[in-house]
């Protein structure tokens, strides 16, 4: 029989498979079965020992007419057996686990006669978890089909995924019913360390990872992120971990106490953001509410609130926002979808409102009064709008203005955080005194009544004369005799304060100066009695009085 030395890359088809998720810190070793015995259901070869099971075995074929003769392990061709539907190679306890590297093959029917084109699945068991990865090839012949096993297909290490495996299985597909390995190349394995630990944290947070070891104590194990672990006794070995970002962590060295080992598996530690949160501060006026909110970001929706309120204030649950009343400090923490949480705090200020005071205010007719609003609490600077009366003048922005136009006068006062106060008062315009002084007269000597009449006003009224000189000043009296010429004026006062006045004159008139002269007359005559009058004002009246018995 004819061996050529080409390899077919028969399994470049399932380069989906993982390429290795292994590594390996150790030397190939390649079993030729040159020295092996014939028959033998086992064979060993740097240090390692295998079984094989299924009609395997080691096979020295020494009729091949064109070479001398030559082992490899084969089913059951040469002692006319069958390999029936499978076979199996067995790690012994030499080792924990072998690594195929690469392997000839070659495939035929049940007698030899010729070299078939089929299917062999290779089903091989994982040393990390006992579960299987498994291939299924297609070998097909090339060259000259009429040779016996005239050509060979390559296995390579690819195909299994670079798995470290406790057993290897071969599975035929009918017609095949023969298969034929040689030159064996293979890692084998005393030690492993299979990393494990995937987890999802929260920034700022840690985790435990670890490596299942296998092989004899003490153990080396050097980590990705540099980290090294020394003298381990026991297995597994952990660590604790706290990556600022989501990291991957292998191993780059391992080793027990009899040299290098392999490594397989990996430990992805997400890091979650935590929320970052913010409670703006707020406010409000008294009698009023604000609106207390959790901003979010970063952290992972959906997220849950867990409030801490002021006392007297209702705790409004699960929730981002509310609406509040009572001043004090509102504190919240919020826990996203991977519990990861962050928290904020925020004041409301419940401002006090303005309170305002517009008094009431009075005037007389023609005069005018100060309306003012007098402001306590509240936050200066304040703002006033006026409402006034029909016929007023509206002031604007002021705290006081004067006013003449009867009416209510009402103002609101803003302060400066927006909270208002408001207030009213009435503007009275009150009817001055209507006055009248009469003139008078009287003779000398005599005396007249000087009188201050008042009409409109409001009583009680108060007076104040004015006499001409030699007069004495009658004080607070509506009226008053008085004998001396001249003008009287007077000023009156209401209960409002509002006045009123007039004047009057008081004439004293001369008494006429009456002259009668001394008459006489002879009896049987007469003689003339006469009035002569200086002074007074005519038209003058006589009155006279005559002896008895005269007319």
């Amino acid at each position: 029989m004819v061996r050529h030395s080409l390899r077919q890359a028969v399994f470049a088809a399932m380069s989906f498979l993982l390429l290795s998720a292994t590594t390996v810190f150790a030397q190939s070793i390649t079993e030729t079965f040159e020295d092996e015995t014939n028959l033998a259901t086992s064979f060993s070869q740097g240090g390692f020992s295998f079984t094989t099971t299924d009609d395997l075995y080691i096979q020295e074929v020494t009729d091949l007419g064109c070479c001398p003769s030559h082992f490899w392990l084969g089913s059951g061709f040469s002692d006319g057996g069958t390999i029936g539907s499978a076979g199996t190679i067995v790690m012994a306890t030499s080792g924990a686990g072998f690594i195929i590297e690469e392997m000839d093959i070659w495939t035929s029917d049940t007698d030899g006669s010729s070299f078939l084109a089929g299917d062999v699945t290779f089903i091989g068991t994982k040393l990390s978890d006992g579960s299987t990865v498994s291939v299924t090839l297609t070998i097909t012949p090339t060259g000259d089909t009429g040779e016996d096993f005239d050509e060979d297909v390559s296995f390579t290490s690819t195909a299994l995924g670079g798995e470290i495996l406790t057993s290897l299985e071969f599975v035929l597909t009918s017609p095949l019913n023969f298969i034929e390995m040689d030159n064996i190349k293979f890692t084998g394995v005393t030690a492993t360390a299979t990393v494990s630990g995937n987890a999802s944290i929260c920034a700022g947070s840690s985790t435990t990872i670890q490596a299942a070891l296998t092989g004899t104590s003490p153990w080396d194990l050097t980590w990705s992120d540099g980290f090294v672990q020394n003298g381990v006794t026991s297995s597994p070995a952990t660590r604790s971990v706290n990556p600022t970002s989501t990291t991957v962590y292998t191993l780059t060295s391992f080793s027990d106490n009899n040299g290098s080992g392999a490594t397989s598996g990996s430990a992805t530690v997400t890091v979650n953001p935590n929320p970052v949160v913010t409670v703006a501060d707020a406010s409000t006026c008294a009698g009023g509410s604000a609106t207390i909110s959790a901003g979010v970001t970063s952290g992972t929706a959906p997220f849950s609130y867990a409030w801490t309120v002021p006392g007297g204030a209702t705790n409004p649950g699960d929730t981002d926002s509310f609406s509040a009343s009572v001043a004090g400090n509102y504190a919240v923490i919020v826990t996203d979808v991977h519990g990861c949480i962050g928290s904020d705090n925020g004041d409301l200020t419940i401002h006090p409102n303005p309170v305002v005071t517009v008094a009431d205010a009075s005037t007389c007719a023609g005069g005018s009064a100060t309306i003012s609003a007098g402001v306590t609490s509240g936050t200066a600077p304040f703002s006033y709008a006026w409402t006034v009366p029909g016929g007023a003048t509206n002031p604007g922005d002021v705290s006081s203005f004067s006013a003449t136009v009867a009416g209510n006068y009402s103002v609101i006062v803003t302060d400066v955080h927006g909270c208002t106060g408001s207030d009213n008062g009435d503007l009275t315009v009150n009817p001055n005194p209507v006055v009248t002084v009469a003139d008078a007269s009287t003779c000398a000597g005599g005396s007249a009544t000087i009188s201050a009449g008042v009409t409109s006003g409001t009583a009680p009224f108060s007076y104040a004369w004015t006499v001409p000189g030699g007069a004495t000043n009658p004080g607070d009296v509506s009226s008053f005799s008085a004998s001396v010429a001249g003008n009287y004026s007077v000023i009156v006062t209401d209960v409002h304060g509002c006045t009123g006045s007039d004047n009057g004159d008081l004439t004293v008139n001369p008494n006429p100066v009456v002259t009668v002269a001394d008459a006489s007359t002879c009896a049987g005559g007469s003689a003339t009695i006469s009035a002569g009058v200086t002074s007074g004002t005519a038209p003058f009246s006589y009155a006279w009085t005559v002896p008895g018995g005269a007319t």
